[in-house]
């Protein structure tokens, strides 16, 4: 039967269920070091985009390739933000030597800080595996983004709230469904979101660069 088929709708999905396995078990293996995180989810972005195309190579060689390109500058960056969290949540553990209205405010304050960093991070790490730019620029091309395309912004970070709810509130027995894909299918899900948002961008690069080889 067709269904059956290496080409066929069945064997498509399982394919891109095993992919999606495979790529969580390496990011999160390089995830735990804490310090390559940064260059590790930069590598599964850079994956996930390929994928929802349906372009690329293997899951093995695309993440290795993404992984060794822009490993210095995914890890300074991200250094930058475990600062920041560090900062963050010092604050929050000041709030409980504050008044009651002042440790309010702080609270909201704080996550407010917490809900833009998470906006910012959905398109930063795809724009490191994208796009060969500075630090700096990678950095305000993400603010922009964000102010850009909200609602997408908050779609993407919806997928990553409600995988952390579920992982903090489902039983042990379910942590091998987090190892299987809890951080893989998220990103996939917000690399659908983000992958037309990209497409745009491209496309109107495209454009100036036809113009200004006209001119």
């Amino acid at each position: 039967m067709k269904i059956f088929n290496y080409d066929g709708p069945l064997m498509t999905v399982l394919t891109q269920i095993f992919d999606l396995v495979v790529l969580n078990l390496i990011t999160l293996v390089m995830c735990v070091p804490i310090v390559t995180a940064g260059a590790s989810l930069t590598a599964m972005h850079y994956v996930l985009w390929h994928s929802v195309r349906q372009e690329g190579d293997s899951v093995w060689k695309m993440y290795w390739r993404s992984f060794r390109q822009n490993f210095r500058q995914a890890t300074l960056i991200w250094l930058g933000v475990l600062a920041v969290i560090a900062v963050l949540l010092l604050d929050w553990g000041l709030t409980g030597y504050m008044s009651a209205g002042a440790a309010s405010v702080m609270k909201i304050l704080i996550a407010v800080l917490a809900f833009l960093l998470l906006c910012w991070l959905q398109y930063l790490f795809p724009l490191i595996s994208r796009y060969e730019n500075t630090a700096r620029q990678t950095m305000k091309n993400a603010m922009a983004l964000i102010a850009g395309y909200m609602p997408r912004t908050l779609g993407m970070v919806a997928c990553w709230i409600i995988d952390g709810y579920l992982l903090y509130s489902l039983s042990i027995r379910w942590m091998p469904l987090f190892i299987m894909g809890g951080l893989s299918l998220p990103g996939y899900l917000c690399a659908l979101l983000y992958n037309p948002v990209f497409k745009k961008l491209e496309g109107v690069e495209d454009e100036k660069r036809e113009e200004d080889g006209g001119t």
